[in-house]
């Protein structure tokens, strides 16, 4: 039995070699023990924000941590640094994983999205967009090809996670939101020719379905217009405060 939580331990999870344990607990921190001896390697403290949950890289070296405020944090095992922020769901995260190589980390969300992400960068990949259930869970097959969903609706999804068939995916995320960003009341902000263009290009792959590169630069463009948007939208603000 290993001992070393002051609070109620609510997640743990092997290392893949098998070595160590890494457990958190309600009172904020993620222990790191040794198998063999049971001691304490490795203590991670949160600060203002909470651990929610958590998942140990493939090689052991990382931590992707769930936190209060839709965040996920990759956090560096040895020092207990931070590496890395992602960002981008809307609402509770339920889950995390590692895809078995450890490049790309899927989280699921009450935003009803699953994300995959860039674990180098940080960066969104895709976004696979369930429309009508929460979703529960989430797993990786052992070769990565695969990935399943759980739904609050008694139902299980599979997902191919081959870039052919992301790449339409990604694409059709992205006419998803510049649809809704467009459709919102004061749309100014929006640099509609640019916008028109990526649409007509994501339409093109999505009908093709050839296997070229993800449209990283579409969504940059997106998240300067989003940007743009919410300038405009607190200057207006400003503006009518000051009238006041």
């Amino acid at each position: 039995m290993i001992n070393g939580h002051n609070s109620p331990v609510i997640n743990v999870s092997f290392s893949p070699d098998g070595k160590s344990i890494s457990s958190l607990s309600e009172d904020n921190i993620v222990k790191v023990w040794d198998v063999s001896s049971g001691k304490e390697i490795k203590s991670l403290k949160g600060n203002s924000e909470f651990f929610k949950k958590f998942k140990l890289s493939p090689d052991g070296k990382y931590l992707a941590t769930i936190f209060e405020n839709n965040l996920i944090k990759i956090l560096d095992v040895n020092s207990g640094k931070e590496v890395r922020t992602l960002s981008g769901h809307f609402n509770d995260i339920k889950d995390i994983q590692f895809s078995p190589d450890g490049k790309s980390i899927a989280s699921a969300s009450t935003d009803k999205t699953i994300k995959i992400w860039e674990v180098t960068t940080g960066n969104e990949i895709t976004t696979l967009r369930t429309h009508s259930s929460f979703i529960s869970s989430i797993g990786f097959s052992l070769d990565g090809k695969y990935l399943v969903s759980g739904f609050d609706d008694n139902t299980i999804k599979i997902w191919s996670m081959n870039s052919t068939d992301l790449i339409p995916l990604a694409c059709e995320e992205l006419n998803y939101q510049m649809e809704y960003w467009l459709n919102l009341k004061d749309n100014s902000a929006f640099p509609s020719e640019e916008i028109t263009d990526i649409q007509k290009r994501c339409k093109k792959i999505i009908l093709a379905k050839t296997p070229v590169n993800l449209p990283g630069k579409e969504y940059k463009l997106l998240e300067n217009a989003r940007n743009n948007f919410f300038q405009s939208k607190k200057r207006d603000t400003n503006e009518e405060d000051r009238e006041k």
